[in-house]
Formats: structure tokens, sequence, C-alpha cells
């Protein structure tokens, strides 16, 4: 088997961090997404790379935007170090909110409240 890739590593310790913050096993959140805690663990350190399906089922079981595992892919600074968990929780449950009308409007809110720098309120979700 070849070096794990510095990507699939990256993307390893953040499922790793996410799902200790849970509090849930490998065997748990395998079971949640429909794969064996030995892959979770391969996942984790590494060792198998995750489809773009299982990273959004993995995201969707840990309830956090898919988004978190691919922040500041380039610079090799942490994720955790980049992300606040409350600003993580409030993407996440925009993310679920089923009405694109809804969810744009909601963002144009947003960038009217902050400062909108480096956001379109009118770009479509």
């Amino acid at each position: 088997m070849s070096d794990p890739d510095s990507i699939d590593q990256r993307l390893g310790r953040t499922l790793r961090k996410w799902r200790s913050e849970r509090g849930l096993s490998m065997a748990q959140l395998g079971h949640a997404v429909g794969v064996s805690y030995q892959q979770i663990q391969k996942y984790e350190v590494g060792d198998s790379r995750m489809s773009a399906a299982t990273l959004y089922r993995l995201a969707r079981v840990l309830d956090v935007p898919l988004i978190v595992f691919f922040q500041d892919a380039d610079s090799g600074r942490a994720t955790e170090a980049l992300i606040d968990d409350e600003i993580m929780r409030l993407m996440s449950a925009i993310e679920r909110i089923p009405d694109t009308d809804v969810r744009l409007s909601l963002r144009r809110l947003l960038a009217c409240l902050g400062d909108g720098d480096g956001w379109s309120p009118n770009s479509r979700p």
C-alpha cells in the first residue's frame, strides 16, 4: 500500500476531531453511515479515501457543514483554528432549510447585517 496522501490525512484528522467531539465511537459512526469501524479507522488515519457521498453522509451524521472537511486545504493550517463551532452550527442549520428561497433570503439578511465582504447577496445557494 502506498503512503497516505496528505489531504486524506487532513480529512481524517477532521473526521476524528468531530467524531470525538460528538462522543461517537468508530463503531457508532460506521454503523450510522453504513461502513465498518475498521473503515472509519482507515479514513481517520488517511489510509482510505472518502468519496464525496461518504463525506456527505459523515457531515450529516456529525451535524456539521460539509465545508468543514475542505477549509484551508492549501495552507496546511488545522481546520479547528479556522472555523468557530458556533459558526459551523449556524451554517449547518442554514443548509438544512429545505426551501431555497428562504435560504437565499436568510443569506441576504445575514449579508446586510454583516459587511457582506466576499459574498454577493444576489448569488444563488
